[in-house]
């Protein structure tokens, strides 16, 4: 890695994905800083050779058939890899971005690299007062000019709220960090983070599940992000709470969100830091809190329940999933749950949930 002796020259990086997995580029850019002033920018359009989703193409306007020609990550790499050995690198929620190229060159055999980094929404969360930690609202907040969430255009943001902090703060750069990719969740994560992903993983999917998120489940969604909000410097949870910001901000839930929130939390489930059935145990309690967050249970939330028990039915002999899945079987064998039925699964979810 390089020898960084200040903080005025960086490469300040953004990256857009072609679908909600986040494994994969369909466009990469960075600017080159130096002494503290952008004198060279770059945007590639990528190959993803993955599928592209209307959730992801709605973010960043870019289509499949725009980047068909274009070079794969691999190709793009051999002329930027440069940048992360020669410079620390800048952006808004840096180790998630760092992450996407990560898991994009791991599927081409490529290892990421070592690298130091300045995280905008890390460093304004410590010395900026605001209500949302999303670039465009401290962009705003701050005077920073930021139109859109195109590549260069967040590059441009992220590079103003970088040196505004640095300024305001007389920052140094004992402030930097070195990022290692770590392509598994393993013994090395903390037992609790394992757990609280998992859970959160099936609060999303119970949340989920009637199609409609209320007020009742918001607060459920807040209450985990401020409970977890010690390890927002942790990659695993970075994104996961970059989205709840953002939840939190307007109060309203999309679709995307939910999808997005479940993919991000997703590789906790096969962690090994739990056993195969205490990691699908703790997704169940979250499912379960999910479902009966708002206090009401529908049909389709059953459904929803039903259709998890059904496709891990490997922890048959676990008291709380026999028991569940035992209701669940007689309740909807008829296809017709009325109120006294409906009133003994919230029930038991409450029970599962809060055991």
């Amino acid at each position: 890695m390089a020898v960084i002796d200040n903080l005025d020259s960086y490469v300040v990086i953004d990256v857009e994905c072609p679908n909600t997995k986040c494994d994969s580029v369909c466009a990469f850019g960075y600017a080159i800083v130096k002494d503290g002033q952008i004198n060279n920018f770059k945007l590639y359009y990528v190959n993803p050779e993955d599928y592209f989703d209307s959730i992801s193409t709605k973010l960043n306007n870019i289509t499949e058939d725009q980047v068909l020609d274009a070079p794969t990550i691999d190709q793009v790499w051999k002329e930027v890899s440069h940048l992360f050995s020669e410079n620390f690198v800048v952006g808004h929620n840096v180790t998630y971005l760092m992450s996407v190229l990560a898991r994009a060159l791991k599927k081409k055999g490529i290892e990421f690299p070592e690298s130091y980094y300045a995280c905008t929404m890390e460093l304004s969360l410590k010395y900026i007062n605001s209500s949302s930690y999303r670039l465009s609202s401290i962009a705003k907040q701050i005077g920073v000019t930021y139109k859109s969430v195109a590549p260069l255009d967040g590059i441009k943001a992220a590079w103003g709220v970088f040196e505004y902090i640095k300024k305001q703060n007389a920052l140094d750069i004992v402030i930097l960090e070195k990022y290692q990719h770590d392509f598994n969740l393993s013994e090395k994560i903390d037992a609790d983070m394992a757990e609280q992903l998992n859970t959160f993983n099936g609060l999303i999917k119970g949340i989920a599940a009637d199609g409609m998120v209320v007020e009742d489940e918001i607060k459920f969604i807040e209450e985990w992000g401020a409970k977890n909000a010690k390890y927002r410097d942790q990659p695993a949870f970075a994104e996961v709470l970059a989205t709840i910001d953002d939840i939190l901000e307007d109060r309203v839930v999309y679709e995307y969100e939910l999808n997005k929130l479940i993919e991000l939390t997703k590789n906790t489930v096969h962690s090994k830091v739990y056993n195969k059935t205490q990691n699908a145990m703790q997704v169940l309690k979250g499912f379960a809190m999910g479902v009966a967050a708002d206090g009401r249970i529908k049909n389709n939330e059953a459904d929803a329940l039903n259709a998890w028990i059904k496709d891990n039915d490997y922890m048959s002999g676990i008291h709380a999933y026999d028991e569940i899945a035992s209701l669940l079987y007689s309740v909807l064998e008829d296809n017709v749950l009325d109120d006294d039925e409906k009133a003994t699964i919230l029930k038991l979810c409450d029970d599962i949930a809060y055991d």
